[in-house]
């Protein structure tokens, strides 16, 4: 099936070769863009590798990338090849979401062989889920209105179900989806999540999938407490 993000990603990847020559090692699509999943709250993720990184050589790239990221709402992981094995350290959770869901747009895939510390993926873990929680809180607080509490709610989803998929692995479980996994946890579906990041989900019920989203993520922090 063609992927209706193509043309414009193709832009993307022919704005980086134009900027960045030879020192552009490779361009991956990860996310549910990857799994042409995305939906009407979705970032498309982008994970740009070069060899290095001089902001003079950037201009020819700049335009095209800024009318991606605010069309497709695309978030960009700019990284040197000497950074990847830090950054998935620091960033555990989603170089692991990033191994799972990838498509590779340009170059060699250089995510393939990249190996995330368990260490580092719990204590990413719980720094997430409690993130997640506060987040969620300020939203219970801070909407204006059901309907803006809906999609503030969709805007982490895709956070949460990365963290799900991501604790299930910890735990020796192997899901095929984040939606998969945060569903496992669940212990049913989330019809009313999947509606909410389709900007579909009826008004009067984002207060009770709020309530629910904070439960679930209470119950994910106490399994992530008990891994070692």
């Amino acid at each position: 099936m063609t992927d209706p993000l193509e043309p414009a990603l193709n832009l993307v990847v022919e704005g980086l070769c134009q900027a960045f020559g030879d020192d552009l090692v490779a361009v991956v699509l990860f996310g549910s863009a990857a799994e042409q999943r995305r939906r009407a709250v979705s970032d498309t993720n982008v994970a740009v590798v070069v060899r290095c990184f001089e902001t003079t050589r950037t201009d020819a790239a700049r335009s095209v990338v800024a009318l991606a990221s605010i069309a497709l709402r695309m978030r960009l992981l700019l990284l040197r090849t000497d950074e990847i094995a830090d950054a998935a350290s620091a960033f555990a959770v989603k170089f692991s979401d990033i191994q799972r869901r990838r498509r590779v747009l340009f170059g060699p895939d250089v995510f393939a062989a990249v190996v995330v510390p368990r260490s580092a993926a719990i204590a990413q873990l719980h720094q997430a889920l409690l993130n997640s929680l506060m987040r969620l809180r300020e939203i219970w607080l801070t909407s204006r209105d059901d309907h803006q509490l809906g999609l503030s709610i969709a805007h982490l989803a895709g956070g949460l179900r990365a963290c799900a998929a991501e604790l299930l692995n910890l735990e020796g479980t192997a899901v095929s989806t984040p939606r998969e996994a945060l569903e496992k946890i669940a212990g049913t579906t989330l019809p009313e999540l999947s509606a909410a990041r389709a900007d579909t989900l009826p008004a009067a019920a984002s207060s009770g999938l709020l309530v629910r989203m904070v439960e679930l993520t209470e119950r994910m922090r106490q399994r992530a407490a008990a891994l070692t």
